[in-house]
């Protein structure tokens, strides 16, 4: 009886103090400063995170700008005045000539070339049918 009486308090004993573990560590895992602790260490890295993927946005749409500005400038205006071409507009409207017979013989136009613009008078037309 004496031995078995032991033998069950002991195994309360362990039994209240396995609980009493348990409790614990609930009690700690509910103490508000761990779980700052803990939500701060979450939000750390999610700024971190955050921060890296905006990166990686911005850098992708900073790649997609520059191939949009090579396309836009290899087709642009600018660029075939650079091949030698010119544009070219009256100088009382500013209208683009686009072809012979909108000028008459002494009208002034204006020449813009890649560097730099001309004045010039029409002396003749001759329209390409």
């Amino acid at each position: 009886l004496e031995t078995r009486l032991q033998r069950s308090l002991k195994q309360g004993l362990e039994k209240h103090q396995a609980n009493l573990a348990r409790l614990t560590t609930a009690v700690m895992n509910a103490n508000p400063k761990h779980r700052i602790t803990s939500l701060k260490e979450r939000y750390r890295w999610k700024k971190i995170e955050l921060s890296t993927t905006i990166r990686e946005i911005l850098s992708a749409y900073s790649t997609k700008l520059i191939v949009a500005q090579r396309a836009l400038n290899a087709v642009g205006p600018l660029h075939t005045l650079e091949r030698g071409y010119a544009i070219v507009s009256r100088q009382d409207t500013g209208g683009i000539v686009r072809n012979a017979a909108s000028v008459s013989p002494g009208t002034g136009i204006a020449v813009r070339l890649a560097q730099g613009t001309l004045g010039a008078t029409v002396d003749e037309t001759q329209e390409e049918k």
